[in-house]
């Protein structure tokens, strides 16, 4: 990990790892310190699909995680099922006193992330911000280029992308390995929220 982040001149806060369910089963001394070496280097810690499966709320000390996903069972009609609305609640409560970050997985709809908003959860992702992209749009996306991604509506974009004021991120999902180096672009100088942004915000 040191060698690669040198060779790309990434630095390690650009990097999240998200924990699969099995590391989640394995609290060994072990794996928790080339975990917490990890933390250590700046490299942060994402707990996927949290409050399913294995990722208990012991998890949650057990590991030096920086980060949880809210499961999209959850936020799937947080807008419309009272029960999902005070877990999700909960959950952004919990993140916020244990000083994780929290994103919310699967917002699909503008009232889904109103509600998100409005419960004060700082990330979100989903097909209401964008949905999977080739490689080439992606680093227009990075580029600044593009507002969106709809092959009818691509729209030139001069500042950076998604601003939200704390930090601006987008998900990487490819079976081949992508240099962190294309992760490197210049963030916008004035903050702004872009509701139809195609990427993860902040939704401070």
């Amino acid at each position: 990990m040191r060698t690669i982040l040198k060779q790309t001149d990434a630095e390690p806060s650009w990097l999240i790892l998200e924990l699969t369910e099995s590391l989640l089963a394995d609290n060994s001394p072990a794996l928790i310190g080339m975990l917490q070496e990890l933390r250590a280097m700046g490299v942060g810690l994402s707990v996927d699909d949290f409050g399913t499966g294995y990722s208990s709320l012991s998890r949650l000390e057990a590991f030096p995680i920086s980060e949880f996903k809210i499961d999209r069972s959850f936020v799937s009609q947080v807008d419309q099922n009272r029960s999902q609305h005070v877990i999700v609640d909960a959950m952004i409560s919990l993140g916020k006193e244990l000083q994780i970050s929290v994103v919310a997985e699967g917002a699909e709809t503008e009232d889904e992330v109103s509600v998100l908003r409005k419960l004060g959860c700082p990330y979100c992702q989903g097909y209401y911000f964008g949905r999977p992209m080739p490689e080439a749009e992606f680093l227009a996306l990075l580029d600044g280029k593009v507002l969106s991604f709809d092959q009818n509506d691509v729209v030139q974009r001069p500042s950076g992308i998604c601003a939200a004021g704390r930090s601006h991120s987008a998900e990487v999902v490819e079976d081949n390995p992508i240099s962190l180096a294309t992760l490197s672009y210049r963030e916008p100088s004035a903050p702004e929220f872009a509701d139809n942004s195609p990427v993860c915000p902040d939704l401070s």
